[in-house]
């Protein structure tokens, strides 16, 4: 469930900043997965604003807050240089029951902005092949997770950043990844905003 009845004021920008401060010392990078922080608190509030009230601009500050982790994992070596020039951008895509739901893939903007900050290109290589939605699904469900295909021509060859909200299962990023792989990228390394903790919180859903 969303927080469609949350009283709480909407974000601020400055809201935002301090949030990633106090975010920034809880930066993980596991299993080529980075993730900003743990999905609760104000950062869950936060992505449910994102998601349900269409507040794009909060997409692409997390973006831009993604990549800035990004740029300090590779300055210390705890991950890959992304701006490395056979770096592209990708990313899971939602529905398109979703998007028509919510006017958005927030994902996508995520992932637009991430790779403007880093000056690389992002594509589109992905296409999802199922209408079956993870958010609100058993964790079974979840497991069996959607069925993504790649277009080889964006991807044979490359390094690819595969890009997402929230970690979960790890199954979404997993299948996303496969698929990438298969289709002839080099390597896949995963940025997500937030994971939930759980037994595997490297992996993402």
């Amino acid at each position: 469930m969303h927080d469609a009845f949350d009283a709480r004021p909407n974000f601020t920008r400055a809201m935002l900043d301090a949030l990633v401060d106090e975010l920034r010392s809880g930066h993980s990078t596991t299993h080529d997965v980075l993730s900003l922080g743990v999905y609760r608190g104000e950062l869950r509030r936060a992505i449910h604003h994102m998601k349900y009230r269409n507040a794009r601009w909060i997409a692409a500050y997390f973006g831009r807050a993604l990549a800035a982790a990004a740029r300090e994992a590779a300055a210390a070596g705890t991950a890959p240089d992304a701006q490395r020039q056979s770096h592209i951008v990708t990313w899971a895509p939602t529905t398109r029951r979703r998007i028509n739901m919510r006017g958005h893939d927030q994902s996508a903007i995520i992932a637009s902005a991430f790779a403007r900050t880093l000056r690389i290109r992002c594509v589109c290589t992905l296409r999802r092949v199922d209408n079956n939605t993870q958010t609100g699904s058993t964790r079974e469900s979840r497991k069996r997770g959607p069925q993504f295909v790649a277009r080889a021509r964006a991807v044979r060859g490359r390094r690819v950043v595969l890009v997402d909200d929230v970690t979960t299962t790890g199954t979404t990023l997993a299948r996303a990844r496969d698929a990438l792989l298969a289709a002839g990228a080099l390597e896949v390394r995963c940025a997500v905003v937030a994971h939930v903790r759980a037994r595997h919180p490297s992996r993402v859903g």
